[in-house]
């Protein structure tokens, strides 16, 4: 049977495994709207030019690592260049719709950062001109400090990065931000869209069909990031202090519970044995493995907001940690957040056992905002394509 739809989802998936789980949830809301009647083909948004059915010369570029050949980059990101490379790739048109699947893409100096522009710019602008819809959904704000203050929303962008956003907003039909913030600078720049919690939330349903829990095990996730999440962006977390923090945390729960350590990346897993704690530290290879880990807690601390987010999909009570305006994305779903700068080990540790005093009617909202964010993207796709 032919499929109903030809969906495009452009993507990161490679790199550590959270990469995958937004356009996870995008490919379970699609193939429920549409009962399985659907083809979804993924594009690497950091392979620029996987877009083209014939490689070209530019593709070339895709193998050398971000931060090189800049000057090559930001010439390939130019008007001439991206109309002429478009003309090239009729193929695009059997798509009915092409979604970016999220990632923090409002950010300052984005305007400098040719990876930006041939991600949101080229890829995106490819399926628009050739009248593909086009969707650049789950957008959330990224490296603005906790600690940052902004009396004048509108000056947060220089000229040049208005300019970006400004033709990104031709290139993309419909938009939709994760986190309160997010919505705020948009609206800053014109672009009114709705604020939906984070479609990895829904990849939730895949980790349950792969695993089953198992009575036996039954433990509490930490998920431990060197400045309390992926940067600290300027603002002067104490590498020791929070280190000292996550040690006394694991020290008071582990007096009570099993604790186990949850690492994305090879890095995680390093910095996790250098704390010295000799607990199980779990670097899943695949979305089965992270199945079974996930599927089996009963409360989880987390610093990485994709870390945090499947583990709320499966219906896992979790507190989050970090540094920027990311938890924004955790806070619209109801996940208690703090600052990795002046949270204590003592106010985790009664975040965490209030939260398993009420763990039943967590879940169950938990599922219900995973169910709703859901519907609402349905919804939306619906009324665009």
């Amino acid at each position: 049977m032919k499929p109903k739809v030809e969906i495009a989802l452009l993507s990161h998936r490679v790199g550590n495994i959270g990469h995958t789980f937004m356009s996870l949830g995008f490919e379970e809301i699609l193939d429920q709207k549409y009962k399985g009647q659907v083809a979804i083909q993924h594009f690497e948004q950091h392979k620029f030019f996987s877009i083209y059915k014939q490689p070209n010369l530019a593709s070339l570029t895709d193998f050398v690592p971000h931060g090189k050949l800049k000057r090559l980059r930001m010439w390939l990101s130019e008007d001439e260049q991206c109309f002429g490379m478009w003309a090239r790739c009729e193929h695009l048109r059997k798509f009915t719709a092409a979604i970016t699947c999220g990632g923090p893409s409002i950010v300052r100096g984005v305007s400098a950062i040719p990876e930006m522009k041939l991600m949101f710019h080229h890829q995106l602008g490819a399926f628009h001109y050739h009248g593909v819809k086009t969707l650049d959904c789950a957008v959330g704000s990224g490296g603005f400090g906790l600690s940052e203050r902004f009396e004048n929303i509108n000056n947060v962008f220089s000229s040049s990065d208005k300019e970006y956003f400004r033709k990104l907003f031709c290139y993309s039909d419909v938009s939709t931000v994760r986190d309160k913030f997010a919505q705020e600078l948009w609206e800053s720049l014109g672009r009114t869209c709705p604020l939906i919690p984070c479609a990895a939330i829904v990849s939730g349903r895949r980790f349950e069909s792969l695993a089953t829990a198992n009575p036996s095990k039954n433990y509490i996730i930490i998920n431990y990031q060197l400045t309390g999440a992926n940067s600290d962006w300027g603002q002067g977390v104490d590498v020791t202090a929070w280190q000292d923090v996550t040690k006394e945390l694991v020290m008071r729960l582990r007096s009570r519970h099993e604790v186990v350590f949850l690492c994305h990346n090879k890095h995680e897993q390093r910095h996790a044995r250098r704390l010295g704690l000799n607990l199980p530290i779990y670097l899943p290879k695949n979305l089965k493995e992270y199945a079974e880990i996930i599927v089996n807690a009963k409360a989880a601390v987390a610093s990485r907001i994709h870390a945090a987010i499947p583990i709320a999909g499966v219906g896992v009570p979790v507190v989050a940690v970090g540094t920027d305006t990311r938890l924004g994305t955790l806070e619209l779903m109801g996940i208690p957040s703090f600052f990795a700068k002046s949270v204590s080990a003592e106010l985790l540790e009664i975040q965490v056992e209030d939260m398993l005093m009420r763990a039943n009617k967590e879940r169950e909202r938990l599922h219900s905002v995973r169910e709703d964010t859901a519907d609402r993207y349905s919804q939306l796709f619906s009324e665009v394509f």
